[in-house]
């Protein structure tokens, strides 16, 4: 998609591609992935949007496998969802995950909207639904546990 520079998108609504990108390396490239893909079906180039939601797919499994594999923590700890403990190995492929998401799908919309006039959509709806995750898992493991007599057996 070619455009001069400091043309409209009208009234399109997306999320600023560089925010959503740097918020993957907190909230893993999941999250900036989707968001992007969100932004690409906004821009109609269903081309792209493939690309974000396939990288957001094939990431879930890997990032499962990685972290339950090769980190030494308890059950319970595999079920937080905040990427700044894992272990080198595990940390060394999420960097690298997010530079090749990053580099090869994150920037050509980072381009394309840098100079560009669109509504900016505000991240507060997507950062709320991710950072209740954690929240939701660690109440689901309370119950648990309460309802297991304080057992928690696999």
């Amino acid at each position: 998609m070619e455009l001069k520079e400091n043309t409209t998108f009208g009234k399109l609504k997306l999320w600023n591609p560089t925010i959503a990108s740097l918020l993957g390396i907190i909230f893993t490239p999941i999250f900036g992935a989707i968001l992007h893909y969100i932004n690409w079906k906004q821009l109609n180039n269903t081309k792209m949007q493939f690309v974000n939601l396939a990288s957001a797919i094939a990431y879930l499994p890997l990032f499962l496998v990685l972290f339950i594999f090769l980190s030494n923590y308890t059950f319970a700890s595999y079920l937080v969802f905040i990427p700044y403990y894992f272990e080198s190995t595990v940390t060394a492929f999420y960097v690298f995950y997010w530079l090749i998401w990053h580099f090869f799908a994150a920037k050509q919309q980072i381009n394309l909207v840098k100079h560009q006039v669109y509504i900016k959509r505000k991240f507060w709806k997507p950062l709320a639904i991710v950072a209740s995750i954690p929240l939701i898992i660690i109440i689901l493991i309370i119950i648990f546990i309460v309802e297991n007599h304080g057992q928690f057996k696999i």
